[in-house]
């Protein structure tokens, strides 16, 4: 049996049934419509896509969506497209969009324009590794299928993805499975969520100057990915045989965090530093000393502890002072009634709508 069919039998036995959705689009000239998105961390990660125009990663992930920051978007049908960001880099936010948008008219074959207005907000003053890319992507989507009349929550998630493969996730849930590998139907690529007990949170937030885009391209290079992209795909069919127990996906994240970092040193990349080890060694300490404690970390130096029970993370900080940032699992960000009085008052501004 090849390891795709053995992947797809597991998530029908346990209950995920990935469908293609069809979107259908009604363009809302008129109207603006804001959207607002949660980043991720990984658990089941992943780094590389099969096809980067769509992005189809080469394998499925895990993650779970806190509320480390929030990304706020408001958009509207326009005759032509234009972009205002405020507290994100304008030039990154602008290339994921103006991509996204790209792929959305490659598909629909519809010549869409949209403009857009984003702000973000966050816990912290700077970080590399938290997932911001998601909350940008799980934010325009929501923001854009709003515009065109989408409701469907995996057509969303569909949406979310021609943005930042990270996004399908942040929009579907708490805790969520994105369906993605080489030659599947662009349609069924999309995350749906999945059920699991509550998870608390607290990081330390440390900047590096890394692109994801660069870890993405690093990680292919590195002579050791078929193997990793193996593992993975093995692991996950075990643990979704095993029912996708919480507290497995927390183990599993820590073990997948130096697979992924140990793949990037082999091509040349390290996303680890000084202060990084530090807290390593830090949470390894109070590992020995405390059940039920994970971390982990993406592509970058931000260290996030996780754990089922709220009293490991508040021992974690009272006995080792590691200047954490607390965190909660959340999906689904209020609105701002601030934010769209500024966002209504720029489309104004330029004419719109």
């Amino acid at each position: 049996m090849r390891l795709t069919d053995a992947l797809e039998r597991a998530l029908r036995d346990y209950g995920l049934d990935f469908e293609p959705v069809e979107t259908d689009i009604e363009v809302m000239n008129g109207l603006i419509s804001f959207g607002y998105g949660h980043p991720i961390t990984g658990l089941e990660k992943f780094l590389g896509y099969w096809d980067s125009s769509l992005n189809i990663a080469n394998f499925p992930s895990v993650s779970l969506t806190a509320d480390y920051s929030v990304c706020k978007v408001a958009c509207a049908v326009s005759g032509r497209e234009q972009i205002y960001v405020r507290g994100l880099n304008p030039e990154t936010v602008r290339a994921r969009v103006e991509k996204a948008m790209r792929a959305l008219r490659s598909l629909s074959g519809r010549d869409i324009k949209v403009s857009f207005y984003i702000e973000m907000e966050r816990k912290y003053p700077a970080g590399k590794g938290l997932g911001e890319s998601a909350a940008v992507s799980a934010a325009a989507a929501r923001a854009v299928a709003g515009v065109l009349g989408i409701s469907d929550p995996a057509s969303v998630s569909r949406l979310a993805r021609l943005a930042s493969g990270s996004g399908t996730r942040s929009v579907a849930g708490p805790l969520s499975l994105w369906l993605s590998y080489a030659y599947m139907d662009e349609r069924r690529c999309y995350a749906l969520p999945v059920p699991g007990e509550e998870v608390h949170l607290a990081f330390i937030p440390q900047e590096m100057g890394l692109r994801t885009e660069g870890a993405h391209s690093a990680a292919l290079r590195s002579p050791y990915y078929s193997r990793w992209k193996l593992l993975k795909m093995r692991r996950l069919i075990r643990a979704l045989r095993r029912g996708l127990e919480t507290d497995d996906l927390l183990r599993i994240s820590m073990e997948d965090m130096w697979q992924m970092h140990g793949l990037l040193l082999s091509s040349g990349l390290s996303v680890q530093d000084d202060r990084f080890q530090e807290a390593v060694r830090a949470a390894e300490a109070a590992r020995s000393r405390t059940e039920g404690l994970y971390f982990t970390a993406d592509t970058g130096p931000s260290l996030v502890f996780m754990s089922t029970d709220s009293g490991v993370i508040r021992e974690l900080e009272e006995e080792h002072g590691l200047g954490l940032v607390h965190a909660r699992q959340s999906w689904l960000p209020g609105r701002d009634s601030g934010f769209e009085a500024r966002a209504r008052e720029w489309f104004g501004f330029i004419g719109l709508p």
